[in-house]
């Protein structure tokens, strides 16, 4: 099987590719002619999906922080101290005794960084519903490293091809490199809402050449391509996460936002990345 490279994009190269100066002079995008609706794309229209793709799905940021409720911070080792003549705290018993190594100093434990790749590929049969409780979980799981001081970076992509077993095309957008913030809002959007897909994923491939659209089918009432597993198809991925997203008969991991939220810790411990859910 070759590999076709396709389209990757920073946060902000993909927001730009979104404003309707970039439009294709083409009459056949689904990204802006398919009908919205709720199981599709929760009644969400092109010109809808790209506001919430530059500015964020504010309104679901409240869910995110409500997972966090039920985490605690990613299974670490204690901090270790010990005592020297200078220090951050003074360690009081030491001190009275007259001590003179009585101040304490702290080593935190490397934290190893984590990169994570969500795979936004689905089927048109995949209902909005389950899309949501799956983006969000792995949002408020992402969340939740960053805020436990993980360094985290994130992508979110699509590999299709025209059929089984032959050529692939990748869609990937970094949202958030190392050592960036990640906005709990486009996260929301970017992992949790179906429009990211079927809004922003399709325009950014109807932007390509006439030849790669025929090829891949991108355009509408083709399908725009069969989903097909992640392929680390440059040095950055080589380690990182790949998170899939299930076949049909698996969709029932993600019937509740408590069962997508359990399937994605799964997945990452897995991996040697712990969350704890408290109890």
């Amino acid at each position: 099987m070759q590999e076709h490279k396709g389209t990757r994009l920073s946060m902000y190269e993909a927001i730009d590719r979104l404003q309707p100066d970039q439009a294709p002079r083409r009459n056949d995008m689904a990204s802006e002619l398919n009908t919205p609706s709720t199981e599709w794309d929760l009644k969400t229209d092109f010109k809808k999906a790209a506001l919430l793709a530059e500015f964020g799905w504010r309104e679901k940021v409240s869910d995110l922080e409500g997972y966090l409720t039920t985490v605690k911070e990613l299974v670490r080792e204690s901090w270790n101290t010990h005592l020297d003549v200078t220090g951050e705290s003074v360690d009081i018993g030491a001190y009275l005794e007259g001590e003179p190594e009585c101040m304490l100093n702290y080593v935190v434990p490397e934290t190893k960084a984590v990169r994570i790749v969500a795979n936004m590929s689905a089927r048109c049969t995949a209902d909005a519903p389950r899309l949501l409780n799956r983006g969000i979980a792995i949002a408020a799981a992402v969340y939740a490293l960053q805020c436990s001081g993980v360094p985290v970076s994130l992508a979110a992509a699509e590999w299709v091809s025209p059929s089984r077993d032959s050529d692939t095309y990748t869609t990937l957008v970094e949202i958030n490199p190392f050592g960036d913030y990640i906005d709990a809002g486009r996260l929301a959007f970017w992992l949790g809402h179906p429009a990211a897909l079927r809004r922003c994923f399709f325009r950014f491939q109807e932007q390509e050449s006439t030849p790669i659209r025929e090829k891949f089918g991108f355009y509408k009432s083709s399908g725009y391509g069969v989903p097909v597993n992640p392929q680390a198809d440059s040095p950055d991925l080589v380690d990182a996460i790949f998170i899939t997203f299930p076949e049909t008969s698996d969709l029932h991991l993600y019937q509740t936002p408590a069962k997508a939220f359990e399937t994605i810790r799964e997945i990452l411990s897995k991996q040697g990345v712990d969350l704890a859910v408290r109890t």
